[in-house]
Order: structure tokens, then sequence, then C-alpha cells
């Protein structure tokens, strides 16, 4: 008897139809996402990308090619277009087309447009005061052609809340005076250094990379002319901007669309533009 009832709930259980799962889930429609930083006398580039729906992981579809980004004051005075020069990191890169310049004595805003979402435009933007580099050392390894460690000592206001971050960036004497840069650290000011000394235990291998091609033409790199080290100060709400996006696993893409859950300073897009005032100190 025991067979026979066994028998039957296999048979009830392979006589129920499959359905397919139709949920749907929530989307607004494509808004536009972007990733920037106004250096402090560097002309403006910024990341632009795409919201998707829910689960779409394709890459193609997170690029935001034909849009159309104006930089201007916060009296509504247009200072600078940025222009589309390409792809890069699931997002496409727009920098400056007219040259101009970002000044702390004046506050900014960014406003976007594309085809088929809504305009993306930015709060007018406040500059971090500058923290200064006191001091700062490339140890090298004994081959001359890796930077084994960065010392800096800097000076800030304790009660401040800026963000900070060292860029490394080999400088090399060619028609258009390329840029390479070759390490990039983000430091907090709490955990990462003590008493301003920063010393990063990561080789940066300035060989890896011997050659540039601009157009058509591919030049030789040989030693750089000069490495220069800046240390950027971040505006106010960039802390916290980095600390939520760390949390969120960007492979997952579009099933947060644009990520809500971190901070914005758009209104009609998500991302955020940061502000950064730098300080510098020139190797040879």
């Amino acid at each position: 008897m025991s067979r026979l009832l066994w028998l039957g709930i296999v048979l009830c259980l392979l006589a129920c139809e499959e359905k397919p799962l139709d949920l749907e889930l929530p989307f607004e429609g494509p808004r536009i996402k972007v990733d920037g930083v106004l250096w402090e006398g560097r002309q403006a580039e910024v990341y632009l990308s795409r919201t998707t729906p829910p689960l779409d992981v394709t890459a193609d579809n997170f690029f935001l090619d034909g849009a159309h980004a104006f930089l201007f004051l916060a009296d509504g005075s247009l200072v600078d277009s940025l222009q589309f020069q390409g792809r890069r990191r699931q997002s496409s890169r727009y920098v400056s087309a007219g040259g101009y310049l970002p000044s702390r004595q004046e506050q900014y805003y960014l406003e976007i447009s594309a085809p088929g979402m809504p305009s993306a435009r930015s709060e007018a933007l406040a500059w971090p005061a500058a923290a200064a580099l006191d001091s700062a050392a490339l140890i090298w390894d004994k081959a001359g052609d890796r930077v084994t460690e960065i010392f800096a000592r800097f000076s800030d206001d304790p009660a401040s809340d800026n963000y900070y971050q060292l860029v490394i960036s080999a400088h090399y004497r060619t028609p258009l005076d390329t840029v390479l840069d070759v390490g990039s650290f983000i430091i907090s000011n709490e955990d990462d250094f003590r008493e301003g000394r920063v010393i990063f235990n990561r080789a940066l291998s300035l060989s890896l990379k011997r050659s540039i091609t601009i157009g058509e033409e591919e030049l030789e790199l040989k030693e750089p002319e000069y490495l220069l080290l800046s240390l950027l100060s971040y505006g106010p709400g960039s802390e916290s901007y980095f600390e939520t996006i760390e949390g969120l696993d960007e492979e997952i893409g579009g099933f947060f669309p644009g990520n809500p859950f971190a901070p914005t300073n758009f209104d009609g897009g998500y991302g955020f533009l940061h502000t950064a005032a730098v300080d510098t100190v020139l190797f040879r």
C-alpha cells in the first residue's frame, strides 16, 4: 500500500504544468550616470554611462557615447563643453573641448543631455580647502625602474572632513606632452595614515608601457622627463560617496540601476561630480 501511495504522489508531481516565472521588476527608464572629478587647474574629465533594466548586464548597454556635456559657472555662464573621447571602464569618457582650467575661486555645475532620457544637472559644487604636501619621497628598487614605496607628509585641518587621494604620473616630452597615470591611491583620514605620514608598500612599474599611439603614429616612450606626485583633497560629500560605493558590487551592473543607494549630487540622474584641490611635488 505504501508503494502505491508514493507512486501516486510522484505521478501527480509529474503531471503539474511548468509555468515560467513572469516577474515584472521596476525600472524607471534609462537615466544618465556620472562619475567625475573637477581638479583645480586641470581640464575637466568625466565618465558617463546609462542605467539599464534590472538583471541586464550586457556590457554595451552601459555606454553613453552620444551625450552633450557642458560646464557652467554658478551664475549660468557657459565656460566649457566636453567631448566624447572613447570608452573606458564600462563608461564613455568625455574631456574638455575648450581647455578651460577650473579654479577654486569659482563654483561650477555640470549639465548633461542625451537622447531618450532626462537631462542631468549637478549641484553648484563647493571646493575643499587644500591640504599642503610638506614633504614627499620616492624609494626605487636597485634597477631604478620601479617605485617600491611612497613617503608623504601633509598638513590639513584636523576638524576637516576631507577625503584624500595620491596620484603619481609620468610626464614625457612628446609632441603632445603625454601624461601617463601610473598609480593612484584613495586614502581616508582615519585608518590609512597616522600623524600625516603615508607609506604605500606597493610597487609601481614605470616600464610596463613603452609606447603610446596618438592618431596613427606610435611614439616610443623612454625615461619620463619627470614624475609628479599629486595630493588631492576632495570636497563635501565625497567621503560618504566613496565609502558607500565600495560596498556595492559593480559586476551586477543594472541590478541596482544607477546605484540608487549611493549619494548623488545630480538632479535627473545618478552619480557624483567631485571637486578636488591639489598640491604637487615634482621629481626629476
